[in-house]
């Protein structure tokens, strides 16, 4: 599928697409990286942990604010080329089923 015959798709096209995309998003909300404090250096390049119990540290995965539809399908205004729903197709068109 082309940058073009994207745009054009029906609505149904788009959503699969910004589902895709949300669920991404979503599964990043709500993701972490675990840090084993019983080793030497632990801390090293981690900063302050989000949480901590029993010799493991958790830090969580923040800021990751979704676009809504109307704007992911809106090329951003300050950088004409940046384009979140191409570049999103684009990087997942394997695993998007349309």
């Amino acid at each position: 599928m082309t940058k073009e015959q994207l745009y054009n798709s029906d609505v149904w096209t788009k959503l699969k697409v910004y589902i895709h995309y949300r669920i991404g998003i979503i599964e990043l909300n709500n993701s972490f990286h675990v840090v084993d404090k019983h080793k030497k250096d632990w801390m090293h390049g981690w900063g302050k942990p989000d949480k901590e119990t029993k010799g493991i540290a958790y830090y969580f995965y923040k800021g990751f604010n979704t676009m809504s539809f109307e704007d992911f399908f809106l090329p951003c205004k300050n950088n004409p080329k940046h384009d979140p729903a191409w570049e999103h197709y684009w990087r997942f068109e394997q695993e998007i089923i349309i």
